[in-house]
């Protein structure tokens, strides 16, 4: 038997949950396992989903600081720092290997994911990643 809600909570026992507002159910629901994603499922929304991303506006990525020059001035207000603090705070996020100006894949994969989810919002259709 799973535990059930308390209808009433002791004093002492009183706590703050807000998600913790749904009963569990009598019994495990199992599902059903996923396909491989190198085969073709007949019964399933199958495809491929192709992105071209273009940045219309100007876009700022900044990127994150070494430990050293965190330990150094990451807490320190901006007013406070020297020019190269400054300039090393504001470095746009960069490919380590070529220094090249680069999208970290976070970035992307949070705009493809939103893309899908209005996809998926739209026209009933389940996106999996």
């Amino acid at each position: 038997m799973l535990p059930k809600h308390l209808k009433k909570v002791p004093e002492d026992r009183n706590a703050i949950a807000p998600y913790n507002f749904v009963e569990l159910p009598e019994k495990v629901v199992e599902a059903e396992p996923l396909p491989d994603n190198d085969r073709y499922c007949p019964n399933r929304h199958t495809g491929q989903l192709t992105c071209t991303l273009i940045t219309e506006s100007p876009l700022y990525i900044r990127c994150g600081l070494t430990p050293t020059d965190f330990a150094n001035f990451g807490d320190k207000n901006n007013e406070d720092l020297t020019p190269e603090q400054r300039r090393k705070r504001a470095d746009f996020f960069t490919n380590p290997a070529n220094q090249r100006p680069t999208l970290p894949g976070i970035a992307i994969d949070t705009s493809i994911r939103t893309f899908c989810t209005i996809v998926e919002t739209r026209h009933g259709a389940s996106l999996h990643k």
